[in-house]
């Protein structure tokens, strides 16, 4: 069975229709009934006011809860203090967080409840959400915006950054930054062998020998003469220099022994 084209256009029209008067219908204002959330365990709940232009054809309404970053609540640890110190960030240029959400729209037969439509939601850490302000926009499914910019801030402790310039803490909690604010980022290390080799270490050239050669030659106290009857083998060196000297003092001997003799036998005969 063949279906003809124009048939299936036919039946298009009127969904189309029903999708864009249900998008209209949505059509309204929004606004945050607390403009701060505390965080518990890892959460935060946002409470949101929405006024919508007329019922809606459903009961529940997509809407896209957009999250802009604009700053951060930073906890550093810097030099000369023991404790972190909290630093407001501002931030630019980043990235948005997109929460989908059925908004519910209990009576909508009446047209009483799409005016003052209070309800909340739920944001974590595991979603990349952390303390700071947030900019929230509110569309509808098809992309029409009921709210822009709504000033929206995180309480709460993020995590401590390390940026000392030495770091004394082994606390695992605690990251460390090298990013450049303080002592600029340092270069890595390298992890391959050097360039042009394997990896191993190879010598170059000939080492010294351990005993130099001049160990090996014999020194003048070598080749002293050891005495042939067995006695300690010392041979002590006598110096002739000494002999004239010698021999002019014997002749003053002599003459001192003559006289001591004859006092001696002067004193006897006495």
């Amino acid at each position: 069975m063949r279906f003809d084209p124009r048939f299936l256009a036919a039946l298009a029209i009127p969904a189309f229709a029903l999708v864009a008067e249900d998008a209209h219908a949505a059509g309204g204002t929004a606004k945050l009934i607390q403009s701060e959330s505390q965080e518990a365990s890892g959460t935060w709940r946002v409470y949101v006011r929405i006024d919508l232009a007329k019922a809606p054809a459903t009961p529940h309404v997509p809407m896209k809860f957009v999250f802009t970053k604009v700053a951060e609540y930073e906890r550093t640890l810097v030099d000369g203090k023991t404790d972190p110190v909290e630093t407001r960030t501002p931030l630019v240029n980043q990235s948005p967080t997109i929460e989908s959400i059925d908004v519910g729209f209990a009576d909508t037969a009446t047209g009483t409840t799409y005016k003052n439509t209070k309800f909340d939601f739920q944001i974590t850490r595991v979603r990349g959400y952390v303390a700071g302000e947030y900019k929230l926009s509110i569309r509808t499914s098809d992309g029409t915006e009921i709210a822009k910019d709504l000033s929206l801030t995180l309480k709460g402790k993020n995590e401590v950054v390390d940026r000392r310039a030495m770091n004394f803490s082994s606390d695992p909690k605690v990251k460390k930054v090298d990013d450049g604010v303080d002592a600029g980022a340092k270069a890595a290390a390298p992890t391959g062998p050097a360039a042009g080799g394997n990896g191993d270490v190879e010598a170059v050239g000939e080492a010294p020998p351990f005993i130099p050669d001049s160990a090996r030659v014999e020194t003048e106290e070598e080749h002293g003469k050891v005495k042939p009857n067995g006695s300690c083998g010392c041979d002590l060196a006598t110096d002739t220099s000494y002999a004239p000297g010698l021999f002019a003092v014997i002749p003053f001997a002599m003459a001192a022994w003559r006289r001591s003799r004859r006092a001696k036998s002067s004193e006897r005969k006495a």
